[in-house]
């Protein structure tokens, strides 16, 4: 029995994001066989990510793994629409799942095929597609080269002393976590404020639950990641990047972690996961913590096979 087979049957069905450098991995491969119950969650970016017109192969081949379980693949709603749903009104994490996308995800693998097969309507189609998807990219990732403002602005939120620390220890005490959790509301408010459309404000039971909330609060394990290592400054394309992998990370916190190979998105997962926790938000268990239990309880009985089994 696989490690993906042992969680599955103690911790039931387990919804993971999935990154883009894992979409054809024997990873995902093994979690979705483990159980028809297991779920892959794309992100809009993660599709907006692989889609590009001039190579649909890419596209395709990074769907290897997915189409072959089509039925348990589940794909969320555009990032911007997310971002306006009130969790007092709306159940997360299901508010958040585009079931027209997700049920037709199966259909458009095979159009894929049809439009690569030589299908000139479709494959007209896919590009123009491809083509809105990369422009959207562009737009959201526009505001991204302002790293250092948005650092120095972060920063701003702690004393000298503080940040001294932060890069010393790596860590908060109990007045810089309420500082940090300051830094991450004023943001969250500015996000708001500043948004093309009205937005309403959910109940303070419900803030945190929030995706622009969510996301502010893991931005701002981001910002804290450079702090630590004493990094003021970050070049545009690498900052770009960045805003995929915090998303990826925000929106791993919803469901049971995000598998990716990306040392960022994971540090900023964890990370936001532990905070969010400490200040009492409750989550869906992370994979990654019960794949690591589960190894720790095989190497276990390895060393003492005659040992008794829970529950014996």
């Amino acid at each position: 029995m696989s490690l993906f087979n042992a969680i599955s049957e103690t911790a039931g069905p387990l919804w993971v994001v999935v990154d883009t450098n894992r979409l054809a991995s024997d990873e995902l491969k093994a979690f979705l066989s483990a159980s028809k119950e297991n779920r892959a969650v794309l992100p809009d970016y993660v599709a907006m990510e692989r889609y590009k017109p001039d190579n649909l192969e890419a596209l395709r081949d990074g769907f290897s793994v997915l189409k072959s379980y089509a039925d348990q693949v589940v794909i969320l709603k555009g990032t911007g629409e997310i971002s306006g749903l009130n969790p007092d009104e709306h159940s997360f994490p299901e508010a958040m799942i585009d079931k027209d996308q997700t049920e037709g995800f199966g259909e458009f693998c095979r159009l894929l095929d049809r439009a690569l097969q030589g299908d000139a309507s479709l494959l007209r189609q896919l590009r123009e597609r491809a083509g809105w998807a990369q422009a959207q990219m562009s737009v959201v990732l526009a505001g991204a080269s302002k790293f250092d403002v948005d650092l120095g602005e972060f920063e701003a939120f702690f004393s000298t002393a503080d940040l001294a620390h932060i890069r010393k220890s790596g860590a908060l005490t109990g007045a810089m976590h309420d500082k940090f959790d300051a830094a991450v509301s004023a943001v969250a408010h500015s996000v708001f404020h500043n948004a093309p459309g009205p937005l309403t404000y959910p109940s303070r039971e419900s803030w945190p639950d929030h995706f622009i909330l969510r996301n502010a609060f893991c931005n701002g394990v981001y910002m804290l990641t450079f702090i630590q290592r004493g990094i003021g400054a970050r070049r545009p394309e690498k900052a770009r990047n960045d805003v995929i992998d915090v998303l990826l990370a925000t929106y791993g916190t919803y469901f049971n972690g995000v598998m990716s190979n990306d040392d960022l998105t994971n540090h900023v997962h964890h990370i936001s996961r532990f905070l969010l926790e400490t200040d009492g938000v409750r989550m869906a268990p992370d994979y990654l913590q019960l794949l690591d239990e589960a190894l720790g309880k095989a190497a276990a009985a390895a060393e003492d096979p005659g040992a008794p089994s829970e529950g014996a």
